[in-house]
């Protein structure tokens, strides 16, 4: 009857026949052509043969909407509700489509019909709950029970009759019968059904595309549609790397472009050995000095292994969007070397649409999702090589799936969160090797959601790499343990992998490993011979100390690095500077500008202290950048002298890799050997304390720490880098760092409280935590159980589900001069251009204005403040912004010609130099004149 109706229809209403045959094609072709070798491995396993894995996973996708053929679902459309009443089937009165989702029906249904054929009920719902879940939400328990009861709007009597009849029609055109059998009595792992699930997805997505399967086919169309639609789709297959051969040093100069005469440094020797060698299938944590070429080890280690496990692509995430933004390109550059044919890449971030490198791909596919400017996106499907965007593997759900992913850890991190559709986002992350940079730089909040997602890895044996510069000791080992699925201690506490050829000494560089099985190995690379020797030094926060300072070592010239623990102070300072130290070019970088000011303002900082700057000229003045913690971990420069703030130990280890950082022959004498000033804090007390302004930006006892591992440094004993940085980090790390006798009542008081903050974060990030895949429930049933539900992961919204912060707002900076909306007048397009308050911008307008993105203070987003802010800013509204995909909705700060205004009675201004400016009651001075 359903198939007769399927060859019969031709109407408006998608047939569910055809539709049950277009999901079991695309499913075909994507086992086929898509997924990664590993992945169908890791199916094959599960099931017992290969053609009996690919067999069973395009009847799952066949049979996924199995629930539409049910009195609930086939009442919401009139004309199918008739034709089906008309060959005898009953519908209830009333019928109430919400009670029982069609999804769920799929799950119950199927369910029923293997048991039937004798399954175990376990093992079938195993089976069953991709069906159930592949609206993006798995069927919890409860909700299976509710609907189970309602058997009217499930379908009694005629209603199974038909139902059946369409699973045999699904399992007679896969061909599914002798696979089936074969796999009752072999019930699928979590892993499995997770990834079959976002497989389904995939191909319910294509074959629900009007644009690519037409709702009403012809009846000589049914046959050959499926590859018709799979042609014009043009999905490309995924990266098939093969595991390169040869001299080591020669494939780096290959990958890499080195000059010559360039050898490797042993740690990049040793991850190449390593990765060559033994099971592919594993966790590396690589602990290496800033400028060891971490990234090039990360990425060629990442190229072994993908072809030795069979992975088709490689994820590398990273702490912020201007990491990930200059990583695109060095990934593009590495890939354009490293593969022969073309890759779809995705750039996985908020602002992705700025970013040059990844806007300006080539652009594949036939429906434009994202982009809809030839102008701007180039389109070119006669491409044969390099890094292409694809129209379909666009966007926050399905970008995750390109072969090549780059972009913020959050991005990954979403892969451990309660939310819909995480299927798909695991899929994605289980069919690459996943680079984590700089894992170090997660707090506790944060980590809870690393410890996971490395968990689920290990449980899909993902070949992963973690990268830091400083890396706490019982870290390393925690997330090995994750890694291996090794179970919790008790009360909750993370496991740890011990690893048995650690020697009580710190070792530096490190490279610790463990296979997914729980097989650990480390690797102690010698030291590459780089070393850094350096004075550190205790000064006063006051101006005249710095002002003499400054001028004294940079008297012949040469470069310094002021950094600031806030915005305020990195204002103040550079503002100060400038009126003290005239003889000086003073700049200022922080996180408080416009997104077009920064840029400009870090390309400069790179042109002028990056690695290749031009030799400095004898008259050259000196140069001095004052800047906040985005100088720790965005921007690739090299001063001559450092003055920082005090802050926790690894993040002054990291602002210390830029200082001295290339080899230079040209600096001037008073600053020959590298030197680090600490200040921010008043010395006179024991223990030292933070100055105001810099003592809430970071845990007391992790300022108290790194206070007690500087100590013998401060005392006059040299900082040598790298040989120090492990004794510094783990001294950091202890339960009781060594410190004087009258610091331990402080220590005592601050330890308790960061305790307590770290277990309320945990806890909070427990909420929304991804189940471990070592839990002990057998199937998906309830795996997003008090979930986030539907979550815009470029969102504030959904950063902060992964980040422990107060929502930052984002507001666009605009200005109105006689009436008129104008742009920034500094701006090196569209300066001072009028802005269409009741038209749509023009496409390369809007992305300029999304490129004039500021975040506002924290003080306007707390708990307290951030309805009022929200509802003063909302007050501002252009309607034609409203129909623009990248300023709809979009909160607008609009100043008047001076560059002023308020918000919710607080003064501010914008200052194309010094960034935005906040001005009270209580700080007159920092808007003196400016707004009068």
């Amino acid at each position: 009857m359903w198939a007769k109706y399927a060859r019969e229809a031709n109407d408006a209403s998608l047939p569910l026949a055809v539709h049950m045959a277009d999901s079991g094609g695309v499913a075909e072709r994507l086992w086929d052509h898509w997924l990664s070798p590993h992945l169908r491995g890791l199916v094959a396993e599960a099931i017992g043969d290969p053609e009996d894995a690919r067999t069973v996973v395009i009847w799952l996708a066949a049979v996924h909407d199995i629930g539409k053929a049910s009195p609930a679902f086939v009442s919401q459309v009139p004309l199918l509700k008739e034709r089906i009443r008309t060959a005898g089937l009953t519908f209830p009165d009333p019928v109430d489509s919400r009670r029982a989702p069609h999804s769920i029906v799929s799950h119950l249904v199927l369910e029923r019909w293997l048991v039937a054929r004798g399954w175990n009920p376990t093992t079938a719902t195993s089976y069953a709950i991709v069906p159930g879940g592949h609206h993006g939400a798995p069927p919890d328990d409860h909700a299976l029970q509710e609907v189970a009861l309602r058997t009217d709007h499930v379908g009694e009597g005629p209603w199974v009759v038909a139902q059946d009849e369409l699973l045999d029609f699904a399992t007679e055109i896969t061909d599914a019968a002798r696979a089936l059998d074969r796999a009752r009595d072999r019930p699928l792992p979590k892993t499995v059904q997770m990834i079959v699930t976002g497989l389904v997805i995939m191909a319910d997505w294509i074959a629900s595309s009007a644009d690519h399967f037409p709702l009403a086919p012809d009846n000589h169309q049914l046959d050959n549609r499926v590859d018709a639609a799979w042609q014009r789709l043009g999905l490309v297959a995924p990266w098939t790397p093969t595991e390169p051969a040869g001299d080591a040093d020669e494939l780096f100069h290959a990958r890499f472009d080195l000059p010559h005469g360039v050898t490797l440094r042993p740690v990049q020797r040793a991850a190449i050995e390593l990765a060559r060698s033994g099971d592919p299938h594993r966790l590396l944590i690589v602990e290496a000095p800033m400028g060891e070429g971490k990234t090039e080890l990360a990425l060629l280690v990442a190229e072994i292994l993908a072809a030795r496990a069979g992975c088709g692509g490689v994820g590398v995430a990273l702490p912020t969007m201007a990491t990930s933004d200059g990583m695109f390109g060095r990934v593009r550059d590495w890939l354009g070397r490293a593969s022969d044919g073309i890759q779809t890449s995705h750039l996985a971030h908020g602002k992705a649409f700025l970013n040059d490198d990844f806007r300006g791909l080539v652009h594949l596919g036939d429906v434009i999702d994202l982009y809809d400017d030839p102008a701007v996106m180039t389109r070119g499907d006669g491409t044969t090589r390099g890094l292409v965007t694809h129209a379909w593997m666009s966007g926050r759900k399905k970008g995750a799936l390109a072969s090549i992913l780059v972009g913020t850890i959050d991005q990954d991190l979403f892969g451990a969160l309660k939310v819909k559709h995480v299927a798909l986002r695991q899929l994605a992350l289980a069919s690459k090797v996943v680079v984590i940079d700089e894992v170090h730089a997660s707090d506790s909040y944060m980590l809870e959601y690393a410890h996971r997602l490395v968990a689920w890895l290990g449980a899909y044996r993902v070949p992963t790499i973690l990268l830091s510069a400083t890396l706490d000791p019982a870290l390393r080992e925690s997330l090995a343990a994750a890694y291996a699925g090794t179970p919790p201690g008790r009360n909750g506490r993370r496991a740890t992998v011990r690893f048995p050829e650690m020697l009580e000494e710190a070792a530096y560089p490190l490279i610790t490993s463990v296979t997914a099985n729980g097989v650990p190995q480390v690797v102690r690379p010698a030291a590459s011979g780089r070393s850094s020797v350096m004075q550190v030094e205790a000064v006063q926060d006051d101006d005249d100390t710095l002002v003499t300072l400054l001028t004294e070592a940079l008297e012949r010239g040469g470069s310094a690095a002021v950094i600031r623990n806030t915005v305020r102070r990195a204002q103040d300072t550079a503002r100060m500077l400038r009126e003290r130290m005239p003889h000086a070019d003073v700049e200022i970088v922080h996180a408080r500008l416009v997104a077009a000011h920064r840029m400009r303002r870090e390309a400069a900082l790179r042109t002028r202290l990056g690695p290749g700057r031009p030799t400095r000229a004898d008259d050259e003045r000196p140069f001095i950048v004052v800047g906040t913690q985005v100088l720790e971990q965005s921007l690739d420069i090299d001063v001559d002298l450092m003055v920082s703030d005090l802050a926790p130990i690894d993040l002054i280890l990291q602002r210390v890799g830029r200082l001295h950082r290339h080899d230079r022959d040209d600096r001037p004498t008073a600053v020959t050997a590298p030197r680090l000033v600490v200040t921010g804090v008043d010395w006179s007390t024991s223990p030292p304390t933070l100055v105001a302004g810099v003592d809430t930006i970071y845990e007391s006892a992790a300022t108290l720490a790194s206070l007690a591992g500087l100590a013998p440094h401060l005392a006059g004993r040299p900082l040598t880098l790298p040989d120090d940085v492990p004794g510094l980090v783990a001294t950091a790390a202890s339960a009781a760092p060594p410190m004087p006798a009258d610091w331990v009542s402080a220590w005592v008081e601050a330890d308790a409280a960061t305790r307590r903050a770290r277990a309320d974060q945990r806890r909070r990030a427990g909420t929304y935590l991804l189940p471990a895949p070592s839990a002990p429930t057998r199937t998906l049933v309830g795996l997003l159980a008090a979930g986030v539900g539907r979550l815009d992961e470029d969102s504030v919204l959904g950063q902060q589900q992964v980040r422990d912060s107060d929502a930052s707002i984002e507001v666009i900076v605009l200005r109105r001069v006689d009436g008129e909306l104008r742009m920034l007048d500094d701006l090196e397009q569209y300066g001072d251009a009028r802005v269409p308050e009741h038209d749509e911008p023009a496409f390369s307008l809007a992305l300029a204005l999304a490129g004039c993105t500021i975040r506002l203070p924290p003080r306007f987003s707390r708990s307290w403040a951030i309805e009022r802010t929200i509802n003063a800013l909302e007050k501002t509204v252009y309607p034609g912004w409203q129909r623009s995909r990248f300023l709809a909705g979009q909160l607008v700060l609009e100043l008047d010609e001076r560059l002023c205004g308020e918000i919710d009675g607080i003064p501010i201004r914008y200052d194309a130099d010094l960034g935005l400016l906040v001005g009270t009651a209580a700080e007159p001075e920092r808007m003196s004149g400016a707004c009068d």
